[in-house]
This record gives C-alpha cells, sequence and structure tokens, in this order.
C-alpha cells in the first residue's frame, strides 16, 4: 500500500500523467478488495474511472481491466446486475481495443460467463467461454493452465441444460488440466461433477468411480 500510495503521489505530481494516476488508484482498490472492504473498493474503482475518461476516455488500454475488477467487486457483493454490466463495459472496450483473439479479450469473456451462469444465462455463457477457448489455445495450447477453469464451467453449463453426456467430456478434461497444476482441490470439486453427470446418464458404477478417484 505504501508503494502503490507513493507511485500515485509521483503521478499526481506529473503533468500528462492521469491515465497512470488512474492505474494507481485501481491498484490500490484492489487492495481493498483483497482485505475485504469490498464497498470502498467499489468506490476507488469509480473513481479510477473517473480520471480515465477525464484524461484521455475510458477506452484506453487501462478500461478493460478496471472494468473487469469493477464486475469483481460486485461479484463479491452479491450484486449479479451491477456485475454482468461491467463485465459488458469491459468486454466492450477490450474488443475495440484489442480485438477477439486477445488473451486479456478471453479473460473478460470468461468472468462474463461465469457471471452469466448465475442468472441461468447459459447458451450466451457457453458461447463466450468457447471463444475464449479458442483464443486461450491459439496462444497457449491445449494444456494451458486457463483453460482448467474454464472446462469445469462448461461441465456446469452442460449439467444446468440437462446434457450428462456434454459435461461428461467437459469434466473429464477439467479433471485432467487440473491435475497438471496440481490444484487438488479443484481438481476434486470436478471429479464430484463429473460423478453428477454420469448418475445422469443412469451411469450408477460409473458415477461412484469418478467421485472416488
Amino acid at each position: 500500500r505504501d508503494l502503490y500510495g507513493q507511485a500515485l503521489q509521483l503521478r499526481r505530481a506529473s503533468k500528462g500523467a492521469g491515465a497512470l494516476e488512474a492505474e494507481s488508484l485501481t491498484d490500490l482498490a484492489l487492495l481493498q478488495l483483497d482485505e475485504g472492504r469490498v464497498a470502498d473498493g467499489v468506490s476507488a474503482l469509480r473513481h479510477a474511472l473517473q480520471k480515465l475518461r477525464a484524461n484521455g476516455g475510458e477506452r484506453s488500454a487501462a478500461g478493460p481491466d478496471i472494468w473487469r475488477s469493477l464486475g469483481d467487486a460486485y461479484r463479491q457483493l452479491d450484486n449479479t446486475i451491477e456485475s454482468q454490466a461491467a463485465y459488458r463495459q469491459a468486454l466492450d472496450i477490450a474488443l475495440d481495443r484489442f480485438g477477439a483473439q486477445h488473451p486479456r479479450t478471453a479473460v473478460v469473456q470468461q468472468r462474463l460467463a461465469d457471471s452469466l451462469v448465475l442468472t441461468g444465462q447459459f447458451e450466451e455463457a457457453e458461447r463466450l467461454l468457447r471463444l475464449a477457448q479458442d483464443t486461450i489455445t491459439a496462444r497457449d495450447g491445449g494444456d494451458s493452465p486457463a483453460l482448467a477453469a474454464i472446462a469445469s464451467l462448461r461441465g456446469v453449463i452442460a449439467i444446468e441444460r440437462d446434457l450428462p453426456a456434454e459435461a461428461e467430456v467437459a469434466l473429464i478434461e477439467a479433471a485432467r488440466l487440473w491435475r497438471l497444476q496440481a490444484q487438488v482441490e479443484r481438481h476434486g470439486g470436478d471429479l464430484c461433477l463429473l460423478a453428477i453427470s454420469r448418475a445422469g446418464q443412469g451411469r450408477a458404477d460409473a458415477a461412484r468411480d469418478g467421485a472416488e478417484e
């Protein structure tokens, strides 16, 4: 916090550094979110956006990151409407600034998809996840750690849409990717979902085996 504060003071003292000042405000806001001071973090992120608008506009390179962080903050507050609105704003700017095949765009697509699942908007969520998956695979290959959460969420969507066979494919892939990262907790969660998907296909023995892997 002290170092971010020093950076903020230096940037405030420098002419033409308004966009960089917004970045420092964002850094400090993220610390507040980490500390559980979510309402304060939201206010700080809104202030960062105001600073960005006054210095070149929120459609600068920093815009998507600030809006995405704001979406994350609203998720912590269980405010799905504001969260989705912030993610959509982040995605709109990311597409305009970086293009559809950029990793920063893919990150926002995944966050928005995750939020959409909470409100039952499965079709749009699935479409966004496929776009993010294609971008990450083309850039980093099929074993990218970033693909694990995408595969897991696609499995959840398939279960919610009563498509257990599709869920099984996605969750097997998610479990494989979590194992590569030694993410035991996430791996275990997906194995439980895998058991649900197999049980949904009437495969009780396979469901039991999946849960015990």
